[in-house]
């Protein structure tokens, strides 16, 4: 097997395992974010307390509705309404699951219990966002690739 060869092995497997963490990262980012906006909004303050057992639960099983509609893979077309729809069909089946092991299987005190009004529409903020994410940069890519064209000129005994 020649270097371009192994190179270009690599270079599919760094790409994917790129995007992998990208895209993570900014479903983490953006989960926290709505959690905390909603927090504040809800309570007109910054709350003194976090329930970061509720955030990692949450992203938990919003990391695994992402990755059972596909989003978190290269391979599939994420500007097509059927991702779309697989998409927000995700996480509309694992909400209900999510609100019954935070509010039912957790123990918390009455002063940390999180609110409905922030895990809700937490959630229901990041299936947004990150459908939008992900069908913007689909976009942006395949833009860039619809402008380039290529010929290739020359008989098989030149390579």
């Amino acid at each position: 097997m020649n270097t371009k060869a192994i190179w270009k092995k690599r270079a599919g497997l760094r790409s994917w395992v790129n995007y992998f963490l990208i895209m993570v990262i900014c479903d983490a980012v953006f989960l926290a974010v709505a959690f905390a906006g909603f927090h504040i909004f809800r309570r007109g303050e910054i709350p003194t307390f976090w329930p970061v057992q509720a955030y990692v639960i949450s992203f938990g099983f919003c990391g695994l509705a992402l990755y059972v509609a596909g989003a978190y893979s290269i391979r599939i077309d994420k500007l097509s309404l059927e991702y779309a729809t697989g998409h927000l069909v995700a996480f509309f089946i694992i909400l209900p699951i999510l609100l019954s092991v935070i509010y039912v299987f957790s123990v918390y005190t009455d002063n940390y219990k999180p609110a409905r009004g922030v895990v809700i529409p937490g959630v229901a903020t990041l299936a947004l966002v990150s459908l939008g994410l992900r069908r913007a940069m689909e976009s942006r890519v395949t833009h860039r690739r619809r402008g380039r064209y290529y010929a290739i000129i020359g008989n098989a005994h030149d390579i």
